[in-house]
């Protein structure tokens, strides 16, 4: 747990404003009796009014949109006594809420818009005469306690005491130091806003109605048990969670999902001892963890720590763009197995909207489909004990639809679909993450099959391993080189010791052959799938995909030279899909794996196929790529004179970046490069879509796409196309020959 902190600021006038503190400050003698409210002010006459957009609503409806204490204006709404078979659903909600806003900036992301448009949303689909309003108050100092320390609720409550003047001359360091403001409203605000969090957590949780709804503001998922921070005064979901399991027996377990944007830093400290609580977070993180919180404490490796290690589970997108399919995926694949496992007792959502597409900040793209959806699946756990909480979300018209569509499953009318799905191999591949660090706590993402990552890694009691890179040298300098006469290129004296068994060439390659295919290639695939659960297909399933076989064979049976370089590269055979307006860019490792494959493919050519050139007689040289070798050879293109005996170019490219020389290369080695290359890729190449009807880029080579995804199946199904292309250029005649023939 972090020092203390404190977010001082000091005014030339007045003493210091604190609003988070140590525990031994002592509270200024004014703070002890405090009046039970903000002093009076009509909300109609304050600054957040002004700022709804006429638009949003008739003069009318804003004059008479609500009762005092934030009710609408039904009888039902008002009955606090129904039973819950007349009311299944409840809210809370105070229109007084909306006292709290920045005195310098009305327009701040975190305005009193937010929950104004909720409640017009709701009132406009006629949603509130079917939920019970639960009568909302303040939080007590007491409850507050059960979280946060004394300094949290003696800050934030002196502040009502400074004069509005006063407080707005704070305002600009509490912002840079805690990503908060204040103004003379903001603390009973706050209280209003944890209190109505606790109502309607204790509604559900004691039987009075199923689900709810609570539109609060200020959020509360960044405040931590020392500090506010983050537009977040008091933690609402935290606080209403310790007053539910004091209150209710019944209540032993409680599951918090936080699909809010950012990471949830506060929630997660106030139970990540605690493993009768669950904390579920799924939020923008980006790969170096800099997405507000900012700290690596929202990571997949933040899973709890002592008797609460497993019971907080992390999923940190590594970019924007996330969507409904990613976050169902999630759902599918981790949340839902764990939290059956768990077997909560009751649910709470902080039901943060700012990754909503169409927010600001956030930059996501779940719909209001995907939020009712991830709600349909948590109501199925608890016998649907489901208290919704509103957290962060900063665009209000997002926020309104997303939070109706969340409140239409609570009542069983309508659950959107979600816009798509089909999850980002980003979502994939951070999922598997995630699942590896939990499994050995939670059965439930146990697969069964010994794979590599369910040995033991501590170094003690750990098996021995083999590098897959190792086995397949072996593989190669054995099986590969006798079949076809090659002979392993030494490297271990060289800079590039690291491809040391995998460069082979042809016996006798710098005199013997008058044609030589420099082929750069990774070794394909490797299928560890475990379709059925049978001897024959488990060995089935144990396959190494060599593509380069194939191009051995042709080159053996036409008598070419062969020089044959693997890249030790591991890819998927899955389509490589980015969040949806995000294009996928290559990792810091990937570009440094991709740096040195160049590197040695340069000194293959100038040690082995240069001085086969210089050797006497004529030679024809093709250029042969596959998969993540088309790059590294590109750049020979690029680098090199290979124009006046390189005939050919052939690159099959899956979904990585589209290879091709430098935009800086003179125009004749473009237009060369086109003429004299085939490109096959998938029709849906990022490169292609993006191009669409424009005139193809010479430097990309001759494109050809392919209705397949997998580079190695684009290989085997237009092999006879790579022969047919390599012969004509090999064989210009032939052309010729074939253009004459008789039809």
């Amino acid at each position: 747990m972090p020092e203390p902190s404190q977010s001082a600021v000091f005014s030339s006038r007045e003493e210091p404003i604190v609003v988070d503190d140590d525990d031994d400050v002592v509270p200024v003698t004014a703070a002890v009796n405090l009046p039970a409210h903000s002093p009076n002010n009509s909300l109609r006459d304050i600054t957040p009014a002004a700022s709804i957009s006429a638009s949003s609503t008739n003069s009318s409806d804003q004059a008479n949109a609500l009762q005092p204490n934030g009710s609408s204006g039904g009888d039902d709404a008002l009955d606090t006594s129904s039973p819950q078979d007349k009311f299944r659903t409840g809210y809370v909600f105070s229109a007084d809420m909306m006292l709290h806003v920045n005195p310098i900036e009305p327009e701040h992301p975190e305005r009193p818009l937010r929950i104004w448009k909720i409640f017009l949303g709701f009132k406009k689909h006629d949603l509130f005469t079917h939920m019970k309003r639960i009568p909302i108050r303040e939080a007590k100092e007491d409850e507050v306690a059960l979280v946060h320390d004394k300094g949290i609720w003696e800050g934030v409550t002196r502040s009502a005491l400074y004069r509005a003047d006063v407080l707005k001359e704070q305002v600009p360091m509490l912002e840079i130091s805690s990503s908060l403001y204040v103004n003379e409203h903001s603390a009973y605000a706050a209280r209003l806003s944890c209190g109505g969090a606790i109502e309607l957590c204790d509604a559900v949780a004691s039987g009075r109605i199923r689900n709810g709804f609570a539109i609060v503001r200020p959020p509360g998922h960044h405040a931590e048990p020392q500090k506010s921070m983050g537009f977040c005064f008091f933690n609402n979901v935290a606080v209403a969670t310790q007053v539910v399991m004091q209150k209710n027996p019944d209540i032993q377990k409680v599951l918090i999902l936080d699909w809010d944007v950012h990471h949830g830093n506060g929630t997660q400290r106030a139970f990540e001892d605690n493993p009768n609580v669950m904390y579920m977070s799924l939020h923008r993180y980006d790969e170096d963890g800099s997405f507000y919180p900012g700290s690596s404490y929202g990571n997949y490796t933040s899973i709890g720590i002592g008797n609460g290690a497993h019971y907080s589970v992390n999923v940190p997108w590594p970019t924007r763009g996330m969507g409904d399919a990613d976050y169902l995926y999630a759902f599918h694949n981790l949340i839902m197995p764990i939290a059956q496992e768990f077997s909560p007792d009751l649910v709470i959502i902080s039901a943060g909207f700012d990754a909503a597409e169409g927010d600001p900040i956030g930059q996501n793209k779940v719909t209001p489909g995907g939020f009712a959806q991830m709600t349909h699946l948590l109501t199925s756990l608890c016998n649907g004990k489901v208290a919704v909480v509103l957290e962060g979300g900063y665009n209000p018209d997002a926020v309104a639809s997303s939070a109706l569509a969340v409140t239409d499953v609570l009542l069983s009318f309508n659950t959107l679909p979600p816009s798509s799905t089909v999850a980002s191999t980003i979502a994939a591949e951070t999922v598997r993450r995630v699942r590896e660090e939990h499994q050995t706590k939670w059965t439930s993402l146990k697969v069964a099959g010994a794979g590599v990552n369910d040995v033991e890694t501590n170094p003690a009691r750990a098996p021995d391993a083999v590098k897959i890179g190792d086995m397949l040298a072996e593989y190669r300098n054995s099986v590969i080189a006798n079949e076809f006469d090659l002979f392993e290129i030494p490297l271990d004296a060289t800079p590039h010791r690291h491809f040391a068994g995998h460069v082979l060439c042809s016996e006798g390659i710098l005199d013997s052959f008058s044609t030589i295919i420099f082929f750069v290639h990774d070794m394909g695939n490797l299928r560890l799938e475990r379709p059925r659960a049978s001897a024959a297909y488990e060995e089935d399933a144990l396959q190494l995909v060599d593509a380069s076989r194939r191009i051995l064979k042709y080159a053996k049976k036409r008598n070419y030279g062969i020089v044959d370089l693997n890249i030790i590269n591991c890819f998927s055979a899955q389509k490589v899909i980015s969040p949806s307006g995000v294009r996928r860019t290559a990792t810091e490792v990937e570009l440094l794996k991709l740096d040195e494959a160049k590197k040695a493919a340069a000194f293959i050519w100038d040690n082995v196929v240069a001085l086969a050139r210089s050797s006497g007689g004529e030679k024809k040289i093709v250029l042969l790529g596959f998969g993540s070798g088309c790059d590294a050879l590109t750049s020979i293109v690029d680098e090199r004179d290979v124009k006046s005996d390189v005939r050919a170019v052939v690159n099959v490219v899956g979904y990585g970046e589209m290879p091709c020389v430098s935009i800086n290369a003179d125009l004749d080695k473009k237009k060369w490069y086109y003429r004299r290359s085939l490109v096959l890729a998938p029709e849906d190449h990022r490169h292609l879509l993006d191009r669409g009807e424009a005139a193809p880029l010479k430097r990309f080579g001759k494109i050809k796409p392919v209705a397949d995804t997998a580079a190695i199946n684009i290989f085997s199904s237009r092999f006879g196309e790579i022969k047919s292309f390599l012969d004509v250029k090999l064989n210009p005649s032939k052309k010729a020959g074939i253009a004459n023939a008789a039809p």
